[in-house]
């Protein structure tokens, strides 16, 4: 009868016990989840196509630099005016300085996109606790927190970027359009 009894007891402990522990994420915190998936994808995607946007704008301005200003060993400077080699020297500086800013770009760029892959798997990785080891939805929010300034950080720079670019195009516009008399 006494085993019975602690039998009883233990199982009816159990099963409040185990009514009490934390059944997982909430509806609200998937489909926070969810949201958050479809953004980072679409921010990945916006990432690639302003890359080909770079790539495109960036094959323009130096089409523009080269067309503008001939910077080969065939020019004969000695035939140059003083004013002339001074304008010579200041648009090939400026040119160099718009190359340079390009290529830290360029770099820049695939330095985001290179950790923007590493946090996208890292969080896949990240995703399967909530899952399997029923997290509890505070633990996850602000996860996914910190998830949200990662996102956010990547829509800043890509804005920052394209700001960026548009300044160094107007700029390479700008030099180009120099006045250049023919040699």
């Amino acid at each position: 009868m006494r085993l019975t009894i602690f039998a009883f007891f233990t199982i009816t402990a159990s099963i409040f016990i185990s009514g009490c522990a934390t059944k997982g994420m909430s509806e609200e915190t998937k489909n926070s989840m969810k949201t958050f998936e479809a953004d980072w994808k679409a921010t990945g995607e916006s990432m690639k196509t302003w890359g080909d946007k770079m790539n495109t704008t960036m094959a323009d301005m130096d089409k523009m630099m080269k067309e503008s200003m001939p910077m080969d060993a065939s020019m004969d400077m000695s035939k140059m005016k003083p004013e002339e080699m001074k304008m010579h020297e200041e648009m090939d500086m400026q040119c160099k300085n718009i190359m340079a800013e390009m290529d830290a770009m360029k770099k820049t760029y695939a330095s985001a996109t290179e950790m923007m892959s590493t946090d996208e798997k890292a969080y896949s990785d990240w995703k399967k606790n909530p899952e399997t080891e029923k997290m509890a939805d505070a633990d996850v929010m602000k996860s996914m927190a910190d998830w949200n300034t990662k996102l956010a950080k990547y829509k800043d720079d890509m804005a920052a970027w394209d700001k960026s670019l548009l300044d160094m195009n107007e700029e390479c516009k700008k030099v180009c359009m120099m006045p250049m008399e023919a040699y």
